[in-house]
Parts: C-alpha cells; structure tokens; sequence
C-alpha cells in the first residue's frame, strides 16, 4: 500500500514523498489538501549521470520542476512524467507539453 509523506511545505502547497520508492519515483503536490500535480521520474531517468537527478535528490528535483510549473500553469490536477531523454544536468530539455500525461 502506498504512503504519503509530507517533505515540504510552501504557502498552501504541500510536498508529499509517495512510498514505498519504486519506479517511478513519485511526489505528489497537494493545494489546501488536494492533489493539484502529480510527478513522477523513471528510474531509467535517475540512473542516467548526465540528468543530473539521482536517487538522493529525486523527490527535491521533483518538487522544483513542480514549482516552475505551477509558475507557468493552473490546472485543477495535473500528471507528469519525466523520462530520460527529457532532462539534462538537471534541467528539463523539452516543453511542458511532453511531459504532461494528464490534465483537468
């Protein structure tokens, strides 16, 4: 069964770590209580060295691609998945749109 556990806070937003860590990796943002985006990173992503996210940042990683997108972004709910060839030393290479696998 999985767990949630709170990680970080800003404002009204929550990070939650989703365990137990398998592939994907998973943090789910919740806003006032609900879930506003869902992230998720493949272990493929996180074992490649040249995306510059590894098992010991995965869920901060997750969490400040979260923020840049809530910057950009204001969906009701929104999932992400972030595959190997979309991240670079850190930083996302392709546009919003290629990441996004749910939205309403």
């Amino acid at each position: 069964m999985e767990q949630e556990i709170l990680f970080i806070e800003k404002g009204n937003l929550q990070g939650f770590k989703v365990l137990p860590g398998v592939d994907p990796k998973r943090v789910i943002i919740r806003e006032n209580g609900s879930a506003k985006l869902d992230l998720n990173i493949s272990g493929t992503t996180i074992a490649v060295a040249s995306s510059g996210v590894d098992e010991g940042n995965a869920h901060e990683w997750l969490w400040g691609i979260g923020m840049k997108f809530l910057e950009k972004h204001d969906f009701q709910y929104t999932k992400i998945l972030v595959t190997s060839d979309m991240v670079l030393n850190g930083e996302l290479i392709v546009p919003w749109e290629a990441v996004i696998k749910e939205q309403r």
